[in-house]
């Protein structure tokens, strides 16, 4: 299992790579999101005006199938840090 340095190595070499990249890193490891949560996401699943950011993750994708995510729940994000909320303002273009 990786470390909190080890992570953070591998976010300052995402950003190095490009937007994307870093953008994937982020969403797993401060989010929480796993791969086909983060391939599935849209634009619906973020609220920017929330105060913090709220972002709802609603469905998986495995093998080009949009499934319900692998807890078979919906997830929020109302009780993460800024840091994990800023992760949708820092990236809208993306």
């Amino acid at each position: 299992m990786a470390n909190f340095s080890e992570f953070e190595r591998l976010v300052a070499a995402s950003e190095a790579i490009d937007g994307n990249t870093h953008l994937v890193v982020l969403l797993g490891g401060e989010a929480g999101l796993r791969c086909g949560e983060i391939m599935a996401l849209e634009w619906g699943d973020v609220d920017l005006k929330r105060e913090p950011a709220h972002l709802v993750v609603r469905r998986s994708e495995w093998k080009g199938h949009v499934t319900a995510p692998k807890s078979e729940r919906i997830r929020d994000s109302s009780g993460q840090d800024e840091k994990r909320q800023s992760i949708g303002r820092d990236y809208r273009g993306v």
